[in-house]
């Protein structure tokens, strides 16, 4: 036990030190991040796409194909890059957390 911890304080600091369940985190990271960037692409990027092709008359064309291919793929990378920052930036508070004690 480390000496000046409450058995109630020791008990909240083990667990904080315990790994990440990774469940856990991917519904934290499907809630914060992958549901509303999902939305806003559903609801906003796709039809804007198909709006603009559908202007030009191209709206089955093989190109509306690929723009909306390519922008869910900048999408996905985008998202692992997040989920790359968000879980680095848990283990810095964990380790900047255990830098109080």
């Amino acid at each position: 036990m480390i000496q000046g911890l409450g058995p109630e304080a020791h008990d909240a600091l083990s667990q904080f030190l315990q790994p990440y369940d990774q469940d856990q985190f991917q519904g934290l990271f499907q809630q914060a991040f992958i549901d509303p960037a999902m939305q806003t692409f559903e609801q906003q990027t796709m039809p804007a796409i198909q709006q603009r092709f559908g202007d030009a008359n191209a709206g089955s064309s093989s190109a509306l194909n690929q723009a909306l291919g390519q922008s869910a793929a900048d999408l996905s990378t985008m998202l692992g890059t997040q989920m790359g920052q968000f879980y680095q930036g848990e283990q810095s508070n964990r380790m900047n957390a255990l830098g109080m004690f």
